[in-house]
């Protein structure tokens, strides 16, 4: 999955070395001056970050801007990656930072909060803001395409099991690594993806529709 504007930071492809690397002696290297570093480290994760941030807004074109600009941000911030084996799990905080970032300006725009409450506790978490229509989704699946019916259905879902669901199966993070971004402990993320799929499964059941 191409991030427009990245292609700027890998020149030329990355040798095998770097490809059959792992994230941290590829960090290592970016930080020694090998561009080529960057680029393979980019070409492990983009589809990821990418499916995350599309899954999270419903929008294509948002969704590359955003993997972007995460990148990018990326590159600027990685001498400051003081576990360089924890990449993934790091780059996914970014989108998320700057998932909630984009929502906090399209608020200020829009007049409304960029926060919603979530289960009824004190807990906020990051919601599409007030004032502002969803993407239109994706074209209607056929009837027998489940998954992509359930990806669909995951929409209705608190914002907080969105985001761990996002987070799980488009981020491709573990549970841990998950609880870390969203701010919870990892038994109460567990339980988040518990109620979530649940509710998704439920709604298939009925024959519920995106």
């Amino acid at each position: 999955m191409a991030v427009p504007g990245l292609r700027s930071l890998r020149p030329r492809p990355a040798p095998s070395s770097l490809v059959d690397a792992d994230d941290a002696a590829l960090v290592r290297w970016t930080l020694r001056g090998e561009s080529r570093a960057f680029g393979a480290l980019y070409e492990r994760h983009a589809d990821r970050v990418f499916r995350y941030l599309h899954f999270r807004t419903r929008d294509t074109d948002l969704a590359h801007d955003l993997a972007h600009d995460v990148f990018l941000s990326a590159l600027k911030s990685l001498p400051r990656l003081e576990h360089p084996e924890r990449f993934g799990g790091w780059l996914m905080r970014i989108a998320h930072n700057r998932l909630v970032n984009h929502w906090e300006r399209a608020a200020n725009r829009f007049g409304g909060p960029a926060w919603e409450e979530v289960d009824g506790t004190d807990a906020m978490q990051p919601g599409r803001p007030a004032g502002m229509t969803a993407s239109a989704p994706d074209p209607a699946p056929t009837a027998d395409d489940r998954l992509h019916v359930a990806a669909l259905l995951a929409d209705r879902l608190s914002p907080v099991q969105h985001q761990i669901v996002a987070l799980r199966f488009a981020g491709g993070l573990s549970l841990r690594e998950t609880a870390e971004i969203v701010g919870c402990t990892e038994a109460a993320a567990k339980q988040h993806q518990y109620r979530a799929l649940r509710q998704i499964r439920d709604w298939l059941e009925l024959g519920e529709k995106p």
